[in-house]
């Protein structure tokens, strides 16, 4: 019972995480189609999924550190509810993600989109663009991990030539 819910506890934060902080908004049905057009072309469609596996990703080592008796089993099945809860799911993700380029984009913007990403251009951003982010979160990452130590030393100085040291 106390591994069951620490799995319920799990699902619950992640809903938490991924609930609409905003009501719908209504967008003109001709903008709509142009906005999905552009989301499907550009897998946005796709960042449901992606944002579940992340989740998956962070949560199960931290899991299983946590809970190194449990069997792998437990861990496959939560991968699994968690990925098919999120794929049921992707349909809400986009109506929240339709008033965002909405209120971003004029109808001609997006078209002009749909026209760049139609070009072999645009189409291998959309294909590398996944990498990229990827890429580039491992790289931030690592300049973050350089800089702390600089900004921790720089901290400690500011905060003893002010005479609050205690404050470290």
């Amino acid at each position: 019972m106390r591994h069951f819910m620490k799995i319920l506890a799990v699902l619950a934060a992640i809903q938490l995480a991924v609930a609409s902080a905003s009501a719908q908004q209504t967008v003109e049905p001709e903008k709509r189609a142009v906005i999905i057009k552009l989301m499907q072309m550009t897998g946005a469609s796709d960042i449901g999924l992606q944002f579940g596996d992340m989740i998956v990703g962070q949560m199960i080592p931290m899991m299983k550190r946590q809970n190194p008796e449990w069997p792998d089993r437990v861990f496959e099945i939560i991968s699994e509810v968690i990925h098919d809860t999120f794929e049921a799911n992707v349909t809400d993700m986009i109506e929240q993600l339709i008033p965002l380029y909405d209120r971003h984009f004029t109808v001609s913007e997006l078209n002009d989109m749909i026209t760049f990403y139609q070009t072999p251009t645009g189409q291998k951003a959309i294909s590398t663009m996944p990498t990229i982010l990827q890429e580039s979160s491992a790289a931030g990452q690592a300049w973050s991990q350089k800089i702390t130590p600089i900004a921790i030393q720089r901290l400690q100085q500011r905060l003893k030539e002010e005479g609050l040291e205690g404050f470290q």
